[in-house]
């Protein structure tokens, strides 16, 4: 589904404050899958080159692999490398969630930048349903967590219109073609938008 401008300013709005806003300017900002933005820690932000980097993800243990442990009835995950090797990346820090970031006191500014009460990582499961859901709700939107992280490709490259290598390179894409694949229907809308432009621009010369 696409999130329109409207609507992304709208989502902000109702998370800025809240304990999840850190996971929707992830996302939305910056383009992160929601399993790399839980497990996102202070050590991989840059306050001073404004940078992030993402090099690790949140894998849940499914419970046919933890049956019969000790961690049967836990909601277990384990921290593993990104899904491929171009997902490990940096990505510019976008100056609202550096002020959010900046909020934090130093002391506090270690392990994962969003986590729960007991200060261990927050499941897929549990963001979705404390966090993710009451503000969708709250806005009359219906949305999937994966939504968040399309409109960060689309406004790059529908608005912004930011190059595509720049675009795969910041969301992690394991090919350009990729980018390509997913994002083909605002692609294709911004070639006939400018499908006159270079006869446009030099008409004048040309007559």
């Amino acid at each position: 589904r696409k999130i329109s401008y409207e609507a992304a300013v709208l989502l902000l709005k109702e998370v800025k404050g809240k304990p999840g806003e850190i996971i929707f300017h992830l996302k939305m900002l910056h383009g992160l899958r929601i399993r790399e933005a839980l497990g996102w820690t202070w050590e991989n932000v840059d306050l001073e080159k404004n940078t992030i980097t993402v090099n690790q993800q949140l894998q849940d243990i499914s419970m046919k692999l933890r049956k019969g442990t000790r961690f049967e009835t836990d909601s277990y995950q384990i921290k593993t490398i990104p899904k491929t090797v171009r997902s490990e990346r940096n990505v510019p820090l976008q100056p609202p969630t550096k002020k959010m970031l900046l909020r934090t006191a130093v002391a506090e500014r270690n392990g994962y930048v969003f986590k729960g009460q007991d200060g261990q990582s927050v499941t897929y499961g549990n963001f979705r349903k404390r966090h993710f859901y009451p503000v969708i709700r709250a806005l009359d939107l219906k949305l999937k967590t994966h939504d968040l992280r399309t409109f960060f490709g689309s406004w790059h490259l529908g608005v912004n219109r930011t190059d595509l290598m720049t675009v795969s390179k910041w969301m992690g894409h394991r090919d350009p073609r990729v980018t390509l694949s997913t994002y083909a229907k605002v692609i294709e809308e911004l070639e006939m938008k400018h499908q006159d432009a270079i006869g446009n621009a030099l008409a004048p010369i040309a007559d």
